[in-house]
């Protein structure tokens, strides 16, 4: 090989590596600021297992909940059940039981919420989402066993560019129509505003009821929030955030399943000889307009939930040291009325009303980074009150002698012809209030 083509081919090599060089350049990985230690810190330099999800991702993912946010994360499951949303962290969690906390703690902004149902869309202008696994007991309080979610919501600060984003989607097959809109920017050299809301409404059910001859889980979804950043100078700093959510769900959750025949013996089975999750129920819920007025008026199967949180977040420089104050308010209204025997027999109605309220308050002192003794002091205090009511119905729709075989005509609604059997009315109520306080 002669010597001239020997250099076009080191020539040629050189250009390759200068090019590959240049894209590697290009392509860096996006760092994720975190706030896991209560400080400012990457992920790489927090002391624990953290996994960070920037808000970016998660928009251009089309993820909008903890449930599709948990697919792509390891050791993270999340499920939204009929009682609750059960959160799992490396197989730790409560399980749906209404009168315990999450023991994944879960907050939004620095508002600590510990009712699952408090952050049905939290994913609305998010700058980034931050998963913790394991005890958090020491920086995020004693109900964190398994671990800790952190959502941060985007803020338009003095001096930001004013962004202006528009969204729409709709879907074609069950009617849905999505739209988001986000606005903010600098108002003056001292504060910055933003706005975000988000609708969303599917008008036609994906799961159809062969009882009653329509499509359930039709769904409407409305979040807005509001934010303000003042800072006046002199290392102050100060951020309000409200949010408003209103969210309904038509119909039962989820569908029957195993083999219909067994039934067969009760007049309960619709002729199949098996079946499997086809998106299709076999459900009465006639038991629903008797527990009518019990839960806010409603008269059939389904939720509503309504939910205001406002959080304020004081950042004062003391020399080197940083005071950092967070009040937080949450409301919450949800009731539900569902069909919990699964099947074309009223055997088993129920309803739970929930309200909940809760006030806390956050003090931090930090000191200076970057030196060989690095500390936090603070405290914590909350006040919240819980009234839970569970009505519900136990009897027979249509009743047959399946009524009389479990005993369930002992008042003889099934002998005097009645169609709609409520046998037996059991009411529950729990109500609590509770302060916790914490150092």
């Amino acid at each position: 090989m002669s010597s001239q083509v020997k250099f076009w081919h080191l020539l040629v090599f050189a250009c390759a590596l200068m090019r590959a060089g240049m894209a590697d350049a290009a392509v860096q990985l996006e760092e994720i600021v975190v706030t896991a230690t209560k400080r400012e810190a990457t992920v790489q330099d927090a002391p624990m297992s953290v996994t960070a999800i920037s808000g970016k991702s998660i928009s251009e993912q089309g993820v909008i909940n903890l449930d599709q946010l948990s697919a792509s994360i390891p050791n993270f499951q999340v499920g939204d059940g009929t009682l609750t949303t059960n959160i799992f962290m490396r197989g730790m969690g409560s399980q749906p039981e209404r009168g315990f906390e999450q023991s994944v703690g879960m907050f939004i902004d620095g508002i600590y919420m510990p009712r699952s149902r408090q952050y049905r869309a939290p994913f609305m202008d998010a700058n980034r989402i931050e998963i913790l696994r394991g005890p958090q007991a020491v920086l995020f309080g004693l109900n964190s066993t398994a671990g800790a979610i952190s959502v941060i919501s985007n803020t338009s600060r003095p001096g930001d560019t004013t962004t202006a984003e528009v969204t729409a989607a709709y879907e074609m097959e069950y009617e849905g129509t999505t739209l988001q809109g986000v606005f903010g920017g600098s108002v003056s050299d001292t504060l910055g505003l933003r706005l975000a809301a988000r609708y969303r409404n599917e008008n036609k059910g994906m799961y159809f009821n062969t009882f009653t001859g329509s499509t359930e889980n039709e769904s409407q979804e409305s979040v807005l929030r509001a934010t303000a950043a003042f800072e006046p100078g002199e290392g102050a700093s100060l951020v309000l955030k409200i949010d408003y959510a209103d969210f309904s769900y038509v119909g039962d959750f989820g569908e029957e399943y195993g083999q219909p025949y067994v039934l067969d013996a009760f007049g309960l089975s619709n002729g199949n000889t098996e079946r499997m999750l086809d998106f299709r129920r076999n459900m009465d819920s006639a038991g629903a307009d008797i527990l009518a007025g019990v839960t806010d008026g409603r008269s059939s199967a389904g939720m509503d939930q309504e939910s205001v949180t406002a959080g304020l977040t004081l950042d004062q420089e003391i020399g080197e040291h940083t005071l950092t104050a967070v009040l937080g308010y949450s409301d919450l209204e949800w009731n539900n009325v569902q069909d919990f025997d699964f099947g074309p027999a009223l055997l088993f109605t129920g309803a739970i009303d929930e309200e909940y309220r809760q006030t806390s308050i956050e003090l931090r002192l930090s000191s200076p980074t970057g030196q060989k003794l690095e500390w936090i002091v603070g405290g914590y205090f909350q006040d919240d009150e819980l009234s839970n009511q569970q009505p519900n119905i136990l009897g027979s729709a249509y009743t047959d002698p399946i009524a009389a075989a479990f005993g369930l005509d002992a008042l003889g609604y099934y002998a005097a012809g009645n169609a709609v059997t409520p046998v037996l009315l059991l009411e529950g109520a729990m109500g609590t209030e509770s302060t916790t306080k914490s150092l």
